[in-house]
């Protein structure tokens, strides 16, 4: 449990450090008074010139703050912003983090600066698709591309063929709408995932296929509104767009938010 630097009990950074603070005639604002409570249980974390050294020429993440410091993300997020520092966009911390640390581990790993190059790799997945579909790349196995397309029928991903022609002008047109609006969704993302709320701004530095990795999702499916004749441009809108996990993005299927929100609370 940590303390109130104040009068130094045990307690959480609630009401109490803010009235505790009045009482000692503590002279600051209530982020000064979050600040000391949180220099007070942590102290090598509050020591500016390092923690901005670490954020700006060493490229910490936040994930990397909070594993070193065994502290949570808000904490870290009120640190960067009270010692004045630019929170990084999603692109910017794409770009300065997220490829040097995939290049990083796949040099390390695989000798190469992507795992795809590595011949080992490659020779894996050869002999996984022989094994299982008698050739070497499994888009090659007539019988895997018809088991595929019709999971992708049944799971709602799909149209069957004789409704393709309409499914696809509709979807295209969607994704081209819906595109429109990805830049400013980003923008004004808190870093949260929409539909299980945990902090995911720093999965950024995933490898884009990791099921962690964040991914714009349409609350509504589209699937969903060409059964259903919704208009594009409500698909499209930005309304119906949010951030979450490629993996629940995935588990969401053709499921509308509050079925998906339903399947989430019941499992």
């Amino acid at each position: 449990m940590k303390k109130c630097p104040f009068c130094e009990k045990e307690t959480k950074p609630s009401a109490h450090i803010y009235s505790c603070a009045k009482k000692t005639n503590f002279e600051g604002t209530k982020n000064d008074i979050k600040y000391e409570f949180i220099k007070y249980n942590n102290k090598g974390l509050c020591i500016k010139e390092i923690f901005i050294r670490k954020y700006t020429d060493e490229l910490y993440s936040i994930p990397d703050f909070t594993k070193e410091y065994d502290t949570d993300n808000k904490t870290i997020l009120f640190l960067i912003e009270y010692y004045g520092l630019k929170k990084r966009t999603i692109s910017e911390s794409a770009k300065l983090i997220s490829v040097h640390k995939y290049k990083k581990t796949c040099q390390e790993k695989y000798g190469c600066d992507n795992a795809s190059k590595s011949e080992t790799i490659k020779e894996k997945k050869k002999e996984t698709f022989i094994s299982n579909y008698g050739v070497d790349n499994i888009f090659k196995s007539d019988k895997f591309k018809i088991y595929l397309k019709q999971y992708k029928i049944d799971n709602g991903y799909s149209i069957a063929d004789n409704d393709v022609d309409d499914w696809s002008i509709y979807s295209r047109k969607c994704i081209r709408e819906s595109r429109k609006n990805y830049d400013l969704i980003k923008k004004d993302w808190d870093g949260y995932d929409y539909y299980d709320g945990k902090y995911i701004i720093e999965n950024y530095n995933l490898n884009p296929n990791h099921s962690n990795y964040p991914t714009i999702d349409h609350k509504t499916s589209i699937l969903n509104g060409y059964k259903n004749n919704i208009p594009i441009y409500i698909i499209s809108s930005i309304s119906n767009l949010c951030i979450t996990k490629r993996y629940i993005n995935s588990s969401k299927h053709s499921l509308n938010e509050d079925e998906f929100l339903l399947k989430l609370f019941l499992s």
